[in-house]
């Protein structure tokens, strides 16, 4: 009546060795891909990532948003999608620079979109 299930178990155990083996050779392996990750690491040079300008970080967002946001929107987003500052007043200076670039308009107070071609 169930032929089927020892069958399955026979199979099972014969297949152990093999999936044994091949068990070992994934761990050989993992070994020997984070050493030669360590390797490649410390052998590369540190290549600094090439700074995005602030305009156009902030024209993705406004893209993404496809409807007018607040400066201060722009602002919390734009620090989201990995813009890095240390300025103290970079609200400020975002200002300045969306009023300053012809693809930003600023349909009522502190509320910015793109500019529709």
């Amino acid at each position: 009546m169930f032929g089927w299930l020892k069958n399955g178990l026979a199979l099972v155990e014969r297949a152990k060795p093999f999936l044994l083996t091949v068990a070992e050779n994934f761990a050989e392996a993992n070994v020997a891909a984070q050493s030669a990750e360590k390797t490649i690491r410390a052998t590369i040079p540190f290549l600094p990532r090439t700074r995005v300008p602030v305009v156009v970080v902030a024209r993705q967002v406004c893209l993404r948003a496809g409807e007018p946001l607040s400066l201060s929107e722009i602002h919390s987003r734009v620090l989201r999608a990995g813009y890095s500052t240390r300025s103290q007043t970079f609200s400020a200076y975002l200002k300045r620079v969306l009023r300053t670039n012809r693809e930003f308009v600023e349909v009522s107070a502190g509320i910015w979109i793109l500019r529709t071609a």
